[in-house]
């Protein structure tokens, strides 16, 4: 006589999450390895179902680029240039945000690369600015 083994495998939904809304302004205060401390301000917008804005660092006002909001997770890059004095090259440096939009703010990690020196992750929360 022959055994037959029937295993019936439970199934699995994969629930779609709509993406986080973080239309707006938004605030963080950070606090840099190097000493400085900056309100950083970001500005998000959509542009038909694509994510735009801004985001400063230090005292500039950079473009956002690469910008993916999935869920509750956002990534953006953002670029500036770097000198040690004038007679130095530039280097362009790269701005690497991940975030986490939870309801305290956007917990955001921000790595740092290129340019003239090496710098651990950053993190910091931005809130919301009242509308």
């Amino acid at each position: 006589m022959v055994a037959a083994l029937v295993v019936f495998a439970p199934r699995y939904r994969t629930l779609m999450t709509a993406p986080a809304d973080i239309s707006g302004s938004w605030i963080a205060h950070v606090k840099y390895d190097w000493g400085d401390q900056y309100d950083e301000r970001f500005e998000f917008h959509y542009l038909g179902k694509e994510l735009h804005g801004t985001a400063t660092f230090e005292h500039g006002r950079l473009a956002i680029e690469q910008a993916k909001l999935e869920g509750n997770w956002l990534r953006f890059i953002t670029r500036s240039q770097e000198t040690l004095n004038n007679d130095s090259a530039w280097k362009e440096v790269t701005h690497r945000y991940t975030g986490e939009v939870t309801p305290e703010g956007i917990r955001f990690t921000l790595e740092i690369g290129g340019g003239y020196s090496i710098h651990p992750p950053i993190q910091f929360v931005a809130r919301r600015v009242a509308r």
